[in-house]
């Protein structure tokens, strides 16, 4: 049996949390900080609700074996990361933990397992059980969660997993005790108290011995605390009714369940996989599994085995597309392709335009005149093929530019709209309406689900404000890829004398343009959008390259430079159209973090040597997207911000009071806009202040420049 090693790792928050992996062995350069080798992917397990990671002694080793390495770990609360006394934090108890601090570890074990076996290696995240509902749960975090991941972690992941996931009970229990849990939960000191929680240890698996050592283990404590429990059972709920629907569409998707666990409900998690917006999903009941099936007779642990790593297997060419190392292009190939042969072409194409001066002087110029057509045509068709050839091996190192920004898409107007059916204010939204959403939560409807921006929410005039809100979010940059493509055409856009490098440079341009101003989007009735935008920035692109060799007479005839001044003219035109029709396309912005926010900063400014009307292009959007938000933590405060912009209409402002007028016998009560501009931006934060003076800095650095 493969051996494992064990570590303490400290969180952000100096938890210490107990650790295991479970390493490959075998042929190949040692790669990451663990010197893996011989690994073709990576799991990160999360394991369940009263138990530990060394309960899957029997399991992990198998895993390895198929060259799959795995990083586990007791969870706070949990195992021996609340009862080791010699290692524990002192602040750990057992049962004390919380979803947002359980997404918290998550995300930075994530870090550790990257860290570990390196940027090549796909990696997968697992889960059993509440673990389960746990990484379910980590890609789908609303803008209104405590805890939030990272863009760069998410898009790290290649595929989730979850066996037997907690979304909702099999035998719940009762809402009135659920709700006075959550209630004790919120008092001051009440989220550590503990309480009991029974796990029927026959009904984990068939298997006797499995009951039997569960009871016996050292490690479970059959206890929890009211905080750990209340986030365990309402963030299923939530992420069965509210959440699903915020799974990335270009994330892969695994389930399993037992169809006879009488601790999860396994329809329940078959509802979920049914109604998650990823187009690569799959289900798998194993008929008479409980609970445990990593633990179950008859087969069940092989077929679940076999289940899983044949997935995994199938999606490693496809992660492996989206495995892109730091570098400019991420990857060797795409390199030499980029610059280096440009550097063969250009001394080839050089040398004969040398030659062809040097036979035009010795008496041979007629000769060379008769063949100047030819060698013309010839010298573009390598020039065409090169431009593909350096755009298509880009392509081929980032294949998905605007899925791999896969994280859930809600504009404002949305946002607020979500968060008022979910508080449910009188004051905002109609009593049918109210009714409606009751009667769906218990009927086990998502009434969030149905309603999207075009819906006639609320009344109508307060639908026309929320969409007078959302024409501040309309254009967002997107910039998460600027460096790395400005970094790559700046030295082929700086060496413009011949077409071949203009060609490239300005296609590779065109691609920082689309990915800076943002008009691709995650949402799925987006698509149509997404294919329009991309088809019309290639077209562009191949224009504007066409109309650039001609205006800049790269191919030269003699000592001349041929200038067609209609090329000119057709380039400049299209420079006018195709912001236009960027612009003019609907669609959702994606979230940013701060950090992708500034970096987004960073490269507009960044983007000098780009043609004064792409740069004008740019410019344009970063002035409509100006308002947009973020950061996920501060997106209330950023909807406030809008809001205020939004006031200065005075027919929305008045349309906003005509809602609700406040009653002439209560003056001090303030009117229907002024309380939708405080719920709206309860965060107040700092976040702002310094994103507001970076974009002042890059507007000035923008106006400022030359033209």
């Amino acid at each position: 049996m493969a051996g494992y090693t064990e570590e303490w790792i400290s969180t952000e928050d100096s938890m210490n949390l107990y650790t295991r992996r479970y390493l490959p062995s075998g042929e190949g350069a040692p790669r990451g900080k663990w010197g893996v080798s011989g690994t073709k992917a990576a799991i990160l397990f999360v394991h369940g609700f009263i138990e530990h990671v060394g309960r899957y002694e029997h399991v992990f080793p198998r895993y390895s074996s198929a060259g799959i390495a795995i990083l586990s770990y007791d969870q706070r609360g949990f195992g021996r990361s609340a009862l080791d006394p010699a290692n524990r934090s002192p602040s750990a108890k057992y049962g004390k933990t919380s979803w947002a601090e359980q997404h918290s570890d998550i995300q930075h074990m994530l870090g550790v397992l990257r860290e570990g076996v390196s940027n090549e290696i796909p990696i997968f995240l697992v889960g059993h059980s509440m673990g389960g509902g746990l990484v379910l749960s980590f890609p789908t975090r609303p803008p209104t969660a405590p805890f939030i991941p990272k863009s760069e972690t998410v898009l790290g992941l290649s595929g989730v997993i979850a066996t037997s996931p907690l979304i909702r009970q099999t035998h719940p229990a009762p809402a009135w005790q659920v709700g006075a849990g959550g209630l004790v939960s919120k008092l001051p000191f009440g989220g550590g108290i503990n309480v009991p929680a029974e796990v029927k240890p026959e009904d984990l698996s068939r298997d006797p011995a499995v009951g039997a050592a569960y009871k016996k283990d050292p490690y479970v404590k059959f206890m929890g605390t009211t905080k750990g429990i209340y986030d365990m059972i309402n963030g299923g709920k939530e992420l069965a009714e509210h959440d699903v629907t915020n799974w990335p569409i270009d994330l892969p998707l695994l389930v399993v369940h037992g169809t006879d666990d009488k601790l999860c409900s396994c329809p329940a998690a078959e509802r979920f996989v049914k109604e998650a917006p990823a187009k690569d999903k799959l289900f798998v009941p194993f008929e008479g599994g409980y609970h445990e099936l990593q633990n179950e007779i008859d087969g069940i642990q092989d077929k679940l085995f076999q289940t899983i790593s044949s997935w995994i297997d199938a999606h490693l060419a496809k992660a492996a597309k989206f495995n892109m190392s730091d570098s400019t292009l991420g990857s060797l190939v795409t390199t030499v392709a980029i610059v280096v042969l440009p550097l063969v072409l250009r001394t080839v194409i050089t040398r004969i335009a040398r030659l062809r001066h040097q036979a035009s002087h010795s008496g041979q110029g007629s000769v060379q005149q008769k063949n100047f057509r030819k060698t013309s045509a010839i010298m573009r068709s390598t020039v065409g093929l090169y431009s593909l050839l350096a755009v298509g091996m880009w392509y081929t190192s980032q294949p998905d530019l605007f899925t791999r920004l896969r994280l859930p898409v809600t504009a404002t107007g949305d946002q607020i709209r979500s968060a008022l059916i979910t508080q449910r204010p009188p004051e905002f939204i109609p009593l049918d309406l109210q009714r409606a959403y009751q009667q769906g939560t218990q009927n086990g409807l998502n009434i969030r689900k149905g309603i999207r921006t075009s819906h006639p929410l609320f009344t109508p005039e307060l639908d026309r404000t929320l969409q007078r809100i959302e024409t501040f979010d309309i254009r967002l940059i997107y910039g998460r890829l600027g460096h790395s493509v400005v970094a790559s055409c700046e030295w082929c856009i700086t060496r413009d004398d011949y077409l071949l490098f203009s060609a490239a440079g300005l296609s590779l341009g065109y691609i920082a343009l689309l990915s800076i101003v943002g008009v691709i989007t995650e949402a799925p009735e987006r698509r149509k959008t997404r294919t329009y935008a991309v088809a019309a920035v290639a077209f562009a692109a191949g224009l504007d390259v066409f109309f650039t060799g001609l205006t800049k007479g790269s191919l030269r005839k003699g000592d001349r430079v041929q200038y067609y001044p209609y090329a000119q003219l057709c380039r400049l035109s299209l420079h006018v159209i195709i912001p236009n029709l960027l612009l003019v396309l609907p669609h959702n912005a994606p979230y940013l973090t701060q950090e992708t926010f500034i970096s987004t900063l960073q490269a507009l400014s960044a983007l000098q040597h780009v043609s004064t009307a792409q740069q004008s292009t740019i410019k344009n959007t970063r002035y409509a997207g100006l308002v947009r938000e973020a950061s996920l933590d501060s997106w209330a405060n950023v909807t406030s911000r809008k809001v205020d912009a939004a006031l200065e209409d005075e027919d929305f402002r008045h349309t906003l009071d005509r809602i609700r007028p406040p009653p002439p016998d209560a003056d001090h009560e303030k009117p229907a806009v002024e309380r939708l501009k405080d719920w709206a931006g309860r965060t107040a934060g700092e976040t702002l202040r310094d994103l507001d003076s970076i974009i002042t800095t890059g507007r000035a650095s923008s106006t400022g420049g030359p033209n």
